[in-house]
């Protein structure tokens, strides 16, 4: 089937933050023997999460080798303690319901930023989601990605895995929506309504209740989210804790970065060339992640550097001896002599500076504690007087807007 793609003009009547993770890593000791350090270290923590994010009521429970204290199904927060090597590792998970109420974000800065005081350790932004629901089904928004859609004039011209999701209804496959991924990002577009039909919280059920009202019961209803991983969440390590900065500018401001290394690209009208960097981006993709905009502020541009707990890295190690070893031909003693002619300084060199680039980043990550933290905190963003009028109009986190007005996200 030919893909044909709908205008998003007056389409998109919500867009939020759907899911934001923070970390923190603190290193305990350099004691061989942490057993018993470790776990009353990992209680404390654990407590002093309850005590911040739940007011002590949370009661946070041991599952393995961690501490786990959450609720996701009415307040939509979730943490974790637990100890890699001689390290403390905290995760904090804001997901789902939580960013349902209007002032969600400030609430998220608040929390995030009590942490930091609290545990006087810096946070990373580690898992970003920006949601956008969208009155049209799946397949009208964006196209597959596959050699039907090369041949319809369209691509998505960056490197990707993709799948789709279906569901079974009188023996017949029905297409729900698909998702394009690599392996620190993902594009998913489905269909919000029948997602919902297998909802378990009741907060989200009978929010969406009152939202499938507002656009109309038969309206078609598309949810596009876009979830950012790991480094490609490094550029908003501080801009994430910036008070002047509303939910809604931050969302456009993940999505326009993420747009400047991926696109959908579509054929000119007869054009017969297969250099796909000359096709034009489709007009959808800019409406989706707002190109054409001005970038109201200035990223910090790290590339976050991390040390491998040395474990860790040992055991990798013999593991690649014990696999080189595994050929016959190789005899381990011949292994051991030929790692001996190697020079050192070459070794070492390497070595010193990716400790540089580690201290770096931990430099750079205290500078961002210190400033968010300081009573200052009133705009850490350059240039922000060009918010004035660039998001007039626009409604912050999960309020909903009438179906015969759909909320105008500024293009």
């Amino acid at each position: 089937m030919k893909t044909e793609l709908k205008s998003l003009d007056k389409k998109i009547c919500r867009m939020a933050l759907d899911t934001v993770f923070f970390t923190a890593s603190k290193k305990i000791r350099d004691d061989k023997d942490l057993t018993d350090i470790s776990e009353s270290t990992m209680q404390y923590y654990a407590n002093e999460l309850d005590n911040i994010l739940f007011s002590g009521i949370g009661k946070p429970e041991k599952v393995r080798r961690r501490y786990e204290v959450g609720e996701l199904t009415t307040i939509g927060i979730f943490a974790s303690v637990y100890m890699a090597g001689n390290e403390l590792k905290l995760t904090v998970q804001f997901k789902g319901v939580f960013f349902a109420d209007d002032d969600a974000f400030k609430s998220m800065q608040d929390i995030a930023l009590g942490l930091i005081k609290k545990f006087d350790i810096p946070f990373r932004v580690t898992r970003i989601d920006v949601c956008q629901d969208i009155m049209l089904n799946p397949f009208e928004i964006l196209p597959a990605s596959n050699m039907q859609t090369i041949q319809d004039g369209y691509i998505y011209h960056f490197k990707h895995t993709y799948a789709e999701y279906h569901k079974c209804d009188n023996a017949s496959m029905i297409y729900t929506g698909f998702g394009i991924k690599t392996s620190r990002f993902e594009l998913v577009v489905y269909d919000k309504k029948e997602e919902l039909q297998h909802c378990r919280s009741q907060r989200k059920k009978e929010y969406y209740d009152k939202y499938l009202e507002a656009i109309g019961g038969e309206t078609p209803l598309t949810r596009c989210e876009l979830r950012l991983k790991q480094e490609n969440c490094e550029p908003f390590l501080e801009i994430i804790f910036d008070k002047s900065i509303s939910e809604i500018s931050f969302c456009k401001l993940v999505l326009k970065t993420f747009a400047k290394r991926h696109n959908l690209r579509t054929r000119s009208n007869g054009s017969v060339t297969k250099k796909y960097d000359r096709w034009p981006i489709h007009k959808n993709w800019l409406r989706l992640f707002y190109i054409e905009e001005p970038a109201p502020f200035e990223l910090i541009k790290l590339r976050e550097r991390r040390l491998t707990a040395p474990e860790k890295t040992a055991k990798q190690i013999m593991d690649m001896i014990a696999d080189l070893c595994a050929h016959r031909e190789i005899a381990p003693n011949l292994f051991l002599e030929t790692l001996a002619t190697f020079q050192m300084a070459p070794l070492m060199q390497k070595a010193n500076k990716k400790r540089a680039d580690y201290e770096k980043t931990q430099r750079v990550l205290e500078g961002i504690r210190s400033r968010v933290t300081s009573p200052h905190n009133n705009g850490i963003a350059e240039n922000l007087d060009m918010l004035d009028g660039y998001l007039s109009g626009s409604s912050v986190g999960g309020s909903i807007t009438s179906p015969t007005d759909p909320m105008d996200l500024g293009v």
